[in-house]
């Protein structure tokens, strides 16, 4: 699932851009609400892409999901891709009108039995 831009967001593409914000502004992550909406109570991989002017800014991802729920992997991802992706420096306050954000979720992966 591919989800990105600014205007009316998709809530995983929302939650990422609140992450990156809330940390940038406060270094703070958003703390997780008492019920986790349904269908962020799942597990998957996630990676988190950020763009600034269409060019990446940042990006990280788990093809496994490596936390309990499909709303701290994207919590944890969108934290990592602003501000531990070691090709960029981490994100600033004063960037954060500028970027875009896009999120996709992984789908469970499938054994291969054949290189063929």
């Amino acid at each position: 699932m591919l989800c990105r831009g600014r205007d009316k967001l998709h809530p995983y593409v929302e939650l990422a851009r609140k992450t990156v914000e809330e940390y940038a502004k406060n270094k703070k992550l958003p703390k997780s609400p008492p019920e986790i909406p349904l269908e962020m109570q799942r597990r998957a991989g996630v990676f988190v892409s950020i763009k600034k002017k269409g060019t990446l800014r940042g990006c990280i991802g788990t093809f496994m999901p490596s936390a309990p729920n499909l709303y701290e992997e994207i919590v944890k991802n969108a934290f990592s891709a602003a501000n531990q992706d070691p090709r960029f420096s981490p994100i600033r306050e004063d960037e954060l009108k500028e970027l875009d954000y896009s999120v996709d979720v992984l789908s469970e992966p499938e054994k291969v039995n054949n290189i063929s």
